[in-house]
C-alpha cells in the first residue's frame, strides 16, 4: 500500500536558510520560555523580524493570515503524546535543531502506537512544513533539545483546515 505523504504534511517552496539560523540564535539565546502544555516551553518571535529573513511568508500570509510565530523548546527524553490539535487545524513547522528526534503521523483509523505503521516526516534542513493537525501525531525527543520553529494562523480549526491552505500554497505555487 502507497501511503499519500501530502495528506498529512507537505513542504513548502520557499527560501528558509536565513530564517532557520536566526530563529535558532534568538531561542538559544537565553531562556526567556513559557510553559505550555504542562512541558513544552515557547517563545513568541517578532514578526517583522520574521518576514525580513523569510519574505516567502508574505505570500503565506496572503493565503491565510498569520498570527504569530514561535519556536517550542523540548527538552531530552520527552513525549509529545499521541493526540489531534483541539483548535488549529493546520500550523506551519520547521525543525531548527534535534539530536535524535521523530515526528510521526498515523492513519485516522490505526490512531494508536503499535497499531499500523505510522508515516515519520524525515526533516529537510531549512525547510518549511504545512502541518495537518487534524490528524493523530506525536513527537518523540530521544536525546538532546529539540528547538522547532512554529507558525500559526489567525483561524481556528472551525474554518482554517489543511485543504484549503494546502489549495491556496498549491494556487501560488509554493508547493
Amino acid at each position: 500500500m502507497v501511503i499519500d505523504k501530502n495528506k498529512y504534511f507537505k513542504n513548502i517552496n520557499v527560501k528558509a536558510k536565513i530564517l532557520s539560523e536566526c530563529a535558532l540564535s534568538i531561542a538559544k539565546s537565553d531562556d526567556n520560555y513559557v510553559e505550555w502544555n504542562g512541558e513544552f516551553c515557547s517563545k513568541w518571535l517578532d514578526s517583522k523580524l520574521v518576514y525580513s529573513c523569510c519574505p516567502g511568508l508574505l505570500m503565506v500570509n496572503n493565503i491565510a493570515k498569520i498570527d504569530h510565530f514561535s519556536v517550542f523548546k523540548m527538552t531530552p527524553n520527552k513525549t509529545y503524546k499521541l493526540h489531534v490539535d483541539n483548535h488549529r487545524g493546520v500550523v506551519i513547522n520547521m525543525l531548527l535543531e534535534h539530536e535524535d528526534s521523530m515526528c510521526k503521523f498515523f492513519s485516522p483509523t490505526s490512531a494508536s502506537p503499535g497499531l499500523g505503521n505510522p508515516t515519520v516526516l524525515h526533516y529537510q534542513p531549512n525547510t518549511l512544513y504545512l502541518f495537518n493537525t487534524q490528524l493523530p501525531h506525536m513527537v518523540e525527543n530521544f536525546a538532546g533539545t529539540r528547538y522547532l520553529f512554529q507558525t500559526v494562523f489567525q483561524e481556528d480549526l472551525t474554518t482554517l483546515l489543511y485543504p484549503r491552505v494546502l489549495a491556496g500554497l498549491a494556487k501560488a505555487n509554493l508547493v
